[in-house]
């Protein structure tokens, strides 16, 4: 068997419901259309980043149109384990599960693209519930960089291994 994969974001997948149909779940698009997909012909697809991110992150705009730029990959995430609700209907846990559970029905493995390191600079949940806990900081309190992306995550803590 040939190894073959979708790698996208859910509202890019070459099979993700059209925009005009905006009842339709990004994360349900191999359950709205299964005969396009079987384990023979695909194995897997990869998620970019699905967890809940802050798309306003950024203030920049484009040089040449002045039209304001979003964090569109998702690599920046505010709650872990929690899918991003722009992908998602009613109920993004709910639909993530079904996904999964067609996916895997039609032979097709989920693997999912994940940041465990650090998270988005503003509304992280983590640091609501504890800042010094959930983040490696420095003498001042303030957030330290070894990610290059801000905010780094402290998995030696104990609250942070539980």
């Amino acid at each position: 068997m040939v190894f073959v994969a979708v790698v996208a974001r859910p509202l890019e997948l070459p099979l993700a419901p059209p925009r005009s149909a905006p009842n339709l779940s990004a994360l349900l698009p191999f359950v709205a259309r299964p005969p396009l997909v079987s384990g023979d012909v695909l194995n897997a697809v990869e998620l970019l980043p699905i967890f809940a991110f802050d798309e306003c992150e950024y203030t920049h705009h484009c040089p040449e149109t002045d039209e304001r730029l979003y964090n569109y990959w998702g690599y920046m995430p505010v709650s872990f384990f929690a899918p991003m609700n722009k992908y998602a209907v009613e109920d993004g846990v709910l639909e993530f599960k079904q996904m999964v559970r067609e996916l895997h029905k039609n032979g097709i493995e989920v693997i999912l693209d994940v940041v465990f390191n650090h998270t988005g600079n503003n509304h992280s949940s983590l640091e609501e519930l504890s800042k010094s806990s959930y983040y490696i900081l420095d003498k001042k309190g303030k957030h330290t960089n070894f990610t290059g992306c801000g905010n780094t995550f402290n998995a030696n803590h104990p609250v942070s291994i539980e």
